[in-house]
């Protein structure tokens, strides 16, 4: 088997891998707390960053200002979140976790905690301390292309395809 066709199965199995995580995370968590990705992610970010602007939270969490307000309009609804007015600044909305939402993260975490230990327990104390280093060096590389311009990018493509075409002429 060519590397291409390597780097092909290897990314097809981690694709699977984070897609069953999320649907087992899923099973557990919106069946008992009704949390989507979403609103568990702007939970867990007011959790550590309290008392945010709608605009701050928005950028924390990359995601537009509209869809956030969106967001925290049904948030506000589920009481998970409460929204007041700046004191200086009218023009600005607050956002801060109610002790529902609160109540909700450390549930949620419980349910992700058993989760991951249902999936990482399948491996012994050195694989989880390989597999945590194979993440390691593969995160690193993605956020080092993560933070290049578009250009740069495509740049460092066009050398793959050609890496590519070289392995493929050798085999």
């Amino acid at each position: 088997m060519n590397m291409a066709n390597k780097y092909g199965q290897l990314s097809h199995q981690m694709f699977e891998m984070m897609t069953l995580i999320r649907r087992l995370s899923l099973k557990t968590v919106q069946n008992q707390h009704g949390l989507h990705h979403g609103k568990g992610h702007v939970l867990r970010e007011l959790m550590d960053h309290d008392n945010l602007s709608q605009t701050e939270l928005a950028e924390l969490i990359g995601i537009r200002p509209a869809s956030v307000t969106g967001l925290l309009e049904k948030m506000e609804k589920d009481q998970l979140v409460i929204r007041t007015p700046d004191r200086d600044d009218h023009r600005v909305t607050r956002v801060i976790i109610s002790d529902v939402g609160r109540k909700a993260v450390v549930e949620n975490q419980i349910f992700r905690d058993q989760v991951d230990q249902l999936v990482f327990g399948a491996l012994t104390e050195d694989e989880q301390v390989q597999l945590e280093g194979l993440f390691g060096k593969l995160l690193t590389s993605l956020h080092d292309f993560d933070v290049q311009d578009e250009e740069q990018f495509k740049r460092v493509l066009k050398q793959v395809k050609i890496t590519k075409e070289r392995e493929q002429t050798d085999d």
